[in-house]
């Protein structure tokens, strides 16, 4: 029998750090001094209309699908996650990854890959869950979204990143909430998601989680996804009258990023609570695409219509 494909779920909630994580992953496994080259593939999920993180860890070489506009895990998206990861057994990967939207519930992930094994004579070997929390903001969404409970009961391995964010009394409780939630998770902690590939290897690791079933978990439905918003300008834009923009309607969001394009050029603009990063990109885009993401009970289209054309007053398209 052929060497089946290792297939590992990252999950986490918005701005945890799945991205980071998956860059590092990729760029460890490129470093094995191991003949022939590893080979990896991902699958990358977004709740918005375009995907921001494919374009950062795209590379040479690297098998990249892209399943957006809605969770992989609701049924409107399942039948087209299961074709696309299917589609990669013909590779003959050794790794493949897949990056869920940050408000998924990832609980019957193990039934979906038992269908694609069914159709694929058995080319995958689904390892586990890696769920990222972010220590900074975990304790204010843990209280008030039950989709972080879910994506850490069902994982076999938590990272919590962004440590060097918080203090030590911060970082007892958030381990204690993870252990009350999954005692048996092996927690692993960093900053900026500084890890090697290592630990995937490391079979002792794995089925420490429970399946459930999702069919009726509200994140997971198309009726209540949350109003995602796409904000696309072409004209360059003043950085301190977009940053003024931003923090208008901040404390409203879960998420907000994209590509800018300000005075110095492309910007990548990333933005979870308090947190704004904005720093220079060398990809090559016209115009500015901005993915906002509120949280329940906000339909931030209209005032985020308002708010920039007061204080940006270039012209823009809002999907």
């Amino acid at each position: 029998m052929s060497k089946k494909t290792k297939l590992f779920l990252l999950t986490g909630f918005l701005g945890a750090g799945k991205t980071t994580l998956l860059k590092n992953l990729l760029a460890s496994i490129d470093s094995k001094p191991v003949s022939p080259k590893l080979t990896a593939g991902v699958v990358i999920n977004e709740f918005g209309k375009i995907n921001i993180d494919s374009a950062i860890i795209e590379k040479d070489g690297l098998e990249i699908v892209e399943i957006n506009n809605g969770s992989i895990f609701c049924k409107c998206k399942e039948g087209l996650f299961i074709e696309n990861v299917a589609a990669f057994a013909k590779m003959k990967l050794d790794y493949l990854f897949v990056e869920t939207s940050g408000l998924s519930d990832p609980a019957n992930m193990e039934s979906i890959v038992k269908h694609v094994n069914s159709i694929t004579n058995n080319s995958f070997d689904f390892m586990g869950t890696i769920c990222i929390i972010d220590a900074l903001n975990f304790l204010k969404v843990y209280r008030t979204l039950n989709t972080v409970k879910r994506q850490i009961n069902y994982s076999s391995i938590i990272i919590i990143n962004k440590i060097d964010l918080v203090d030590s009394i911060t970082l007892e409780e958030v381990i204690g909430k993870i252990q009350e939630i999954n005692p048996l998770a092996k927690i692993i902690q960093t900053s900026f998601c500084k890890l090697h590939a290592h630990f995937l290897y490391e079979d002792s690791h794995w089925d420490n989680s429970e399946e459930n079933s999702t069919d009726n978990y509200v994140y997971n439905t198309t009726f209540s996804r949350p109003k995602v918003l796409l904000v696309q300008a072409n004209d360059t834009i003043n950085k301190e009258n977009f940053l003024a923009f931003i923090k208008s309607f901040q404390e409203k969001t879960f998420r907000i990023k994209g590509f800018v394009k300000l005075h110095n050029g492309l910007n990548y603009v990333d933005i979870v609570g308090n947190e704004i990063v904005l720093e220079q990109s060398s990809l090559l885009r016209n115009i500015s695409e901005i993915v906002i993401i509120p949280m329940p009970g906000y339909d931030l289209k209209e005032e985020v219509e308002r708010k920039w054309n007061e204080i940006i007053g270039v012209n823009i398209n809002i999907i």
